[in-house]
This record gives structure tokens, C-alpha cells and sequence, in this order.
């Protein structure tokens, strides 16, 4: 390079048949002032060599000149024409240098990513610089970092976009349904799969035993397909009941009673039934028909048990029932009698409270705006009589009045059996013991008394308890001949 002292401007060295020139005047720096001044660079380093061996080519004497010929006018022409276009050329390399301004875009797919030397066609055509380009692709920022003697430039990667392939929605049954049936190539699907997913969280393998929403995802290259697995448990079948008040006589269909569903949500379907009436000869049920009757008024207990055909599920309850007369009406007859009364034609031998009891009871209960108060005093009228009769009998008690009714019920043969009652009296007691001494007569009637208990209203009125006199009438007989035997 040449050096000038006086601007600090460099410029190419020139030799002419080996001899070194002057630079200022054959290759001045300043020259594209007057033309471009955006293409001038005022510094420049090189070599330029020219050789002629035209004889009219003349030198000074220290041979840094020309002496001035047609010739020397030539190459001085063609020194600065030179000068010209190295300004130009070099004035771009600047700006390619400066900007890097070399892509047609700045974002390129994925796709040709894989091979670094396809980006080569994303630069400009007319770009001078382009071969010394250098590309480095950075996965973790989803980029491509292009490099140019130190000056960068990012181009972004455009993801690719994989056609997404839904496969559909399939609903299978827990232990009932077989996924490899139900669904083509399910065992090469999971095999192939590369994510799988339940309720939105990723699972590192798929469980077929679990409840829940799965997703099946298979990615390649190209193609995303994803499989929708929606896995349910089978539930226990289940009973409703829809009425608990009946009428008494009336047909009922089981289902008007009842909502039977089965182990997979739906009513009616795939169950197996068995109805059992805990012996009570009062309730008629129809299997064909499917059709159940109630003839006994009071509460009535039954027994259903369905199970699955598909899942062998069960569910067993009791039902209980509370079965009424179709009328309420109490006829004149009925409201003019009393509630409580002696089933045999004894003077009575009661302790004074139990009689003095019996009779508010029947008093109050022949008063119209009377309903429920005899009623209860009548429950606790059984509870008394009952408690007497086992300490006539020198009998335990306990403090259920079920347990200490069966008690009195269990020696009630006895007591008549062995009593000094006629014959007449003693047929009119042992009639009224056979039609109330099944367990379920005694159970359904201490339930009657107890309806509070059972579901049924808080308490029950006059009309159903004219309906249940026969236990007081032998209860009040069997007291009767427990009082003679503790007089003996």
C-alpha cells in the first residue's frame, strides 16, 4: 500500500515495468467525489503491476513518471478507470459487509433445514459475498444463525406443519369390552405410539384397567395421528324406589314402583330379578307379569335382588312399603265403638291406671276433633299391657317392644291352654292368636306402631288403628288370665 502523510488516505501500490509510481496522481482515492459520493473509499490497499514493452513508453529520470505519450495517456486512462470500478465494487462489498442484507426472506421451513447448502437459494442473486456465507442451526431457538467475516443475521425456522390425522373416539368398557377388537392394530398403535395422554396429563404407558379420557398420539415426520380412548368402570346395578304409600288390593307394575339400571347406566336392560316376599302370604307376586299386590294393611317388607347378565353385579335391598285402604271414611259403626274392648265377657282384673287408660282412650277417641292423640295413647296402652303380662309371668323384659311382644305371643298357647277360662272363651283366644302369630303378622305390627321409624308419617290415625284391634283384644285376654295366675 501507499501511504500520503498529508490525508491519511492509502492507496494501491503501481508498478510499471517493476518501477514504483507516484500514486497521488495515477490513482487518486478522491475521484468518485464528483460522481458518487456514497461509492468513494478513500482507503485502499493493493498491487497493480503493469508491463508494456512498447518502446514509446518513457519514464523520468528517477523513473517515477511518465514522460506524457499517447500510450502513458492510455494506462493513466485505464489506471483510473480501474480505480473507478474498484470504488464501486468495493462500496458494495461495504454495504453487504455493513447490512448483510443478503436473503430474499427472512424465514425459512423446516424442511430445508435439513441440509444446511439448500440455504444458498435463499440469497440474493446479485449478493457478491454470498459463497462466503457461513449457516449454523440453532434447534433451541428454532433458528438459523447466518455469519458473514464477523457481521451476523438470524433466520427464523418455520416449524413444520404435520397434517393431523383424527383416528376417533372409541368408548369401551372396563373388563367387558376387548380394545383389540373394538380397534384395528391396537397393539402396534401403542407400540408406534409417541405420547399418550390421560385426563391432559402425559403417562409414561397406557393402563387399560384405569377410568378415564386417554389420547393415543403417534408422530412421524409428516402425519400426527391421535386416537380418542374414553375407558369406563362398570357400576354396581341400582334400585329406586319411586313410591313407598300403596293401596291395598290395588295391582302395581315394578316398574311404576321401582327404577331398576344396570351396570352400564341403562334402565330395564340385561338384569336378572329375583323378588322375594319374606313369606308373607298376604303380598301376590306375578314373575310373568312382573306385577305385585299387596293384601294386608300395614307395613309390608320385600326383598329385590338384580344382578348383571354382562358384569354379574348385584344389588340387594329390602323395600319397605306402607299399604292403606283405598277409603278413609269412618263409618257411623265404627266411630260410635270403642278402640279398645274385651275379647271375652270377664270383669276385668287390671290394675286400676291400665283400666282408668283404657277408658279415657275410648272416650276420647268417639270425639270427631280427636284424631291422633288416642292413637298414641294407644301404642303406649300395647307397650303397658305387654310389660304386665311378663311380670305376671315372672318374664324378662328388654327394651324392645318387638322383642317383649314376641315373648308374650310365645307363651300366649300356654297361657290359654292352661287357663280356667271356658271353653268358649278359650276358642275366642286361640282364634285371635292364630291370625296374628306369624313372625311377619307380629313384625308388620309392631312396625305399624312404630311407623316414624320406617319412613312412613310421624303417626298414624284412628281409621288405621280400628283396623288393628285384634293383638289388643289378646293382649288384653292373655293380661287377663296373667292376672289370675299371680292371685293363685
Amino acid at each position: 500500500m501507499f501511504y500520503n502523510p498529508n490525508t491519511n488516505e492509502l492507496t494501491p501500490l503501481i508498478y510499471i515495468n517493476n518501477n514504483l509510481f507516484n500514486n497521488y496522481t495515477l490513482f487518486n482515492t478522491e475521484l468518485m467525489t464528483t460522481k458518487k459520493y456514497s461509492e468513494v473509499l478513500k482507503q485502499l490497499i493493493g498491487y497493480i503491476s503493469i508491463k508494456s514493452s512498447d518502446p514509446s513508453i518513457q519514464f523520468n529520470s528517477d523513473r517515477t513518471q511518465f514522460a506524457q505519450s499517447e500510450l502513458t495517456d492510455e494506462i493513466t486512462r485505464f489506471i483510473e478507470k480501474l480505480n473507478e470500478e474498484t470504488q464501486k465494487i468495493g462500496s458494495s462489498l461495504k454495504n453487504e459487509l455493513r447490512d448483510l442484507d443478503a436473503f430474499i426472506q427472512k424465514q425459512i421451513p423446516e424442511a430445508e433445514t435439513s441440509n444446511l447448502d439448500n440455504l444458498q437459494k435463499y440469497i440474493k442473486e446479485d449478493f457478491k459475498l454470498k459463497r462466503f456465507i457461513e449457516f449454523q442451526k440453532d434447534l433451541t431457538a428454532n433458528q438459523i444463525n447466518c455469519t458473514l467475516f464477523g457481521n451476523k443475521k438470524i433466520l427464523t425456522i418455520i416449524p413444520k406443519v404435520k397434517h393431523e390425522d383424527n383416528l376417533g373416539t372409541v368408548e369401551s368398557w372396563i373388563g367387558i369390552d376387548n380394545l383389540s377388537e373394538q380397534i384395528t392394530d391396537f397393539d402396534d398403535l401403542l407400540k408406534n405410539s409417541t405420547k399418550i395422554v390421560l385426563d391432559g396429563k402425559e403417562q409414561k404407558s397406557f393402563n387399560k384397567e384405569i377410568e378415564g379420557q386417554w389420547k393415543i398420539v403417534t408422530e412421524t415426520e409428516n402425519v400426527i395421528e391421535t386416537l380418542h380412548l374414553i375407558l369406563k368402570d362398570t357400576n354396581q346395578p341400582k334400585i329406586v324406589q319411586k313410591q313407598s304409600i300403596l293401596k291395598r288390593g290395588m295391582d302395581y307394575n315394578l316398574d311404576n314402583l321401582f327404577t331398576f339400571t344396570n351396570s352400564f347406566g341403562k334402565e330395564d336392560e340385561g338384569l336378572i330379578f329375583e323378588i322375594d316376599t319374606k313369606n308373607n302370604s298376604t303380598i301376590n307376586f306375578n314373575k310373568g307379569k312382573g306385577i305385585i299386590n299387596f293384601g294386608r294393611v300395614n307395613e309390608n317388607t320385600i326383598s329385590i335382588k338384580i344382578s348383571d347378565k354382562k358384569t354379574k353385579k348385584i344389588h340387594e335391598a329390602d323395600f319397605t312399603f306402607k299399604v292403606e285402604e283405598d277409603s278413609f271414611d269412618i263409618p257411623k259403626s265404627m266411630a260410635e265403638a270403642d278402640l279398645v274392648t274385651m275379647p271375652i265377657s270377664k270383669e276385668v282384673n287390671f290394675r286400676v291406671d291400665i283400666a282408668s287408660f283404657i277408658r279415657e282412650i275410648n272416650q276420647i277417641f268417639k270425639i270427631e276433633d280427636y284424631s291422633f292423640v288416642p292413637v298414641v295413647s294407644y301404642r303406649t296402652l300395647i307397650e303397658i299391657v305387654v310389660n304386665d303380662i311378663l311380670d305376671n309371668q315372672n318374664i324378662d323384659k328388654t327394651e324392645s317392644l318387638l322383642k317383649n311382644y314376641n315373648k308374650v305371643i310365645e307363651v300366649g298357647n300356654t297361657l290359654i291352654k292352661d287357663s280356667s277360662l271356658d271353653d268358649a272363651d278359650k276358642r275366642v283366644l286361640s282364634a285371635l292368636l292364630s291370625s296374628i302369630n306369624s313372625k311377619e303378622e307380629r313384625e308388620g305390627f309392631v312396625a305399624f306402631l312404630n311407623l316414624s321409624t320406617h319412613g312412613g308419617p310421624r303417626i298414624i290415625n284412628k281409621v288405621e288403628a280400628m283396623k288393628k284391634t285384634q293383638e289388643i283384644k289378646l293382649l288384653l285376654g292373655l293380661l287377663y288370665i296373667s292376672g289370675l295366675d299371680k292371685e293363685k
